[in-house]
């Protein structure tokens, strides 16, 4: 794919965001600040959408010029749509949690049996082949990614740059292991289309992405993950490894949520990026250190998960402790104050 294509879907990406934010203010789609929220000021939403829109326009691209097959261009296309629709309603008409829970569920379901997902999972010297139970297990797994992703995106440019960082990651290790494949030029898609709205996004953020857009993307890598490792390109643990930050983060705060016996539904700024983001009185420190622990700690370990792809779960433990160890002492899922 040339290079002025990526220029073209990052210049979308950019103008339909501004576009988006004239929309939200005129209509006010505008998120007040509460107890509960990271930001200050009133903030107009909802410009992830442009994201989604430019995302599915290089997809598209993509397939006419024979560069995705087309079962996976329908599947994945389709059923990001049906997320990013819910996720948009949700934007204007707060849908109730179960509801919602159950939309993902079912569209989760038809992509996993649709797209037949069936990663390799490497484990020491055997091979794990996930295959009807496994599917399951995938079902519940991508649920839960692209909640996760919904729940992070709660400090300015944190979500945009987790998606560019991973996506360019992947792409990086795809084509040093020499697994060029039609993911590589997808995967570059998605970041340009990421970067055009993250030029909004940036602290201080002049428009929020909204829920059309987190989960979205959430979903859009879990589903990648799962291609890559079908494809026996990138394994679901090296995914793991780039996205640790948000899996562990979420994952720790949901559960000790759960412990504490709190309602999970309910709004919160008890994550571990949400307390030092108060700690330190800045969002951009924040995600510039998310970058810098992406680029310089976990990608190295992903790397090597790549290149000793039976040892790949123990780069993910090595990986994950000293995060999972500071979040725990920030009081990840603890200080909602």
């Amino acid at each position: 794919m040339r290079i002025s294509r990526y220029l073209l879907f990052f210049f979308c990406s950019f103008v339909l965001t501004g576009i988006f934010r004239w929309f939200a203010l005129k209509v006010d789609l505008v998120d007040i600040p509460t107890s509960r929220s990271s930001h200050r000021k009133p903030t107009p939403r909802g410009g992830g959408i442009a994201v989604v829109i430019t995302f599915i326009l290089g997809s598209w691209t993509l397939f006419i010029f024979g560069e995705i097959p087309a079962k996976e261009f329908y599947g994945v296309v389709l059923s990001s749509g049906i997320i990013a629709l819910v996720g948009l309603y949700d934007d204007y008409h707060s849908l109730p949690a179960l509801s919602r829970l159950a939309v993902h569920l079912v569209v989760s379901s038809l992509a996993v049996f649709f797209l037949f997902l069936t990663p390799v999972v490497p484990l020491f010297s055997m091979k794990i082949h996930l295959e009807w139970v496994g599917m399951v297990m995938l079902v519940v797994s991508l649920t839960w990614m692209l909640n996760l992703y919904n729940f992070m995106d709660g400090i300015d440019g944190i979500a945009g740059v987790e998606a560019i960082t991973t996506s360019l990651s992947v792409l990086f290790l795809l084509w040093i292991h020499g697994r060029e494949s039609c993911y590589m030029a997808w995967l570059g898609v998605l970041s340009v289309s990421v970067g055009g709205f993250l030029i909004w996004n940036w602290p201080p953020a002049k428009i929020f992405m909204g829920d059309a857009c987190s989960g979205f993307l959430g979903y859009i890598m879990g589903v990648f993950a799962l291609l890559t490792s079908s494809d026996k390109g990138v394994n679901v643990w090296t995914w793991g490894i780039l996205l640790g930050i948000f899996i562990i983060d979420a994952t720790l705060t949901l559960v000790q949520r759960i412990i504490n016996r709190e309602n999970v539904t309910q709004a919160h700024r008890c994550h571990a990026y949400q307390i030092l983001a108060r700690r330190f009185g800045s969002h951009k420190k924040i995600t510039m250190t998310v970058c810098a622990v992406n680029l310089c700690w976990l990608l190295p370990f992903a790397l090597l998960s790549v290149f000793f792809e039976n040892y790949s779960i123990l780069f993910l433990l090595f990986s994950y402790t000293p995060i999972l160890l500071f979040f725990w002492r920030t009081g990840a899922g603890k200080k909602n104050i």
